[in-house]
């Protein structure tokens, strides 16, 4: 079984476009709302026709994406292959028929993940390119749950140069990093980050480092 999980907040502008990229590939979609303030939530239930084949969760804001990933990864079955995207990335339709027959044939016996190289456009420039695992077994995949922190996977991982595009905006990506750093001060306030910590996460920004 192949399903897909993603994990959102005020994401009103990508999700339908998310959910009908996928759709076509998967058998169950589950999706956890960080308790979005935008229509992300109606526009999810305006694809009731599909159900039960779309799942969703909202929960009180925790603005801590890795949180909500965790929550999301439990409501697929464990031994499920799970595709796992952000909004804003899409996998080229050229790799869809192979990562599914990969999930399905004997080549995927032993392989718990797989790598991708992801490549980084912001405003419709290339940014970075690396590599992200968006593909896994539920079972071997773990979020942490402080801010920024590497998913990791038991197993064996595999590459087989498949691509996956996130396409970001500038705009949207300054709004982000100010909702990370207000997260950030409430953490520290909290004593759940050290102000050490803090400094650190805010340098992996592209933006703001107030």
């Amino acid at each position: 079984m192949i399903e897909f999980m993603a994990a959102t907040y005020n994401e009103e502008d990508q999700i339908e476009s998310l959910i009908e990229h996928v759709y076509p590939w998967v058998e169950q979609i589950n999706i956890c709302d960080d308790g979005s303030t935008d229509d992300t939530i109606f526009k999810i239930h305006r694809y009731d026709l599909l159900e039960p084949m779309i799942r969703i969760q909202q929960i009180h804001h925790t603005g801590l994406p890795e949180v909500v990933k965790s929550k999301a990864l439990k409501m697929c079955h464990p031994d499920s292959w799970v595709v796992m995207l952000d909004c804003d990335e899409r996998i080229p339709d050229d790799y869809w028929p192979q990562i599914v027959e990969f999930c399905g044939s004997p080549v995927s016996e032993g392989i718990t993940h797989v790598w991708f190289n992801l490549h980084e456009y912001m405003d419709g420039h290339p940014a970075r390119s690396f590599l992200k695992c968006r593909l896994f077994r539920a079972y071997a995949a773990h979020f942490s749950d402080s801010v920024h922190v590497s998913d990791w996977f038991d197993g064996a991982g595999a590459n087989f140069d498949w691509v996956v595009l996130h396409s970001k905006t500038s705009e949207k990506q300054k709004r982000r990093e100010r909702e990370y750093i207000q997260t950030y001060k409430q953490l520290v306030a909290d004593g759940k980050m050290t102000p050490e910590r803090m400094r650190e996460v805010i340098g992996y920004h592209y933006f703001i480092r107030e």
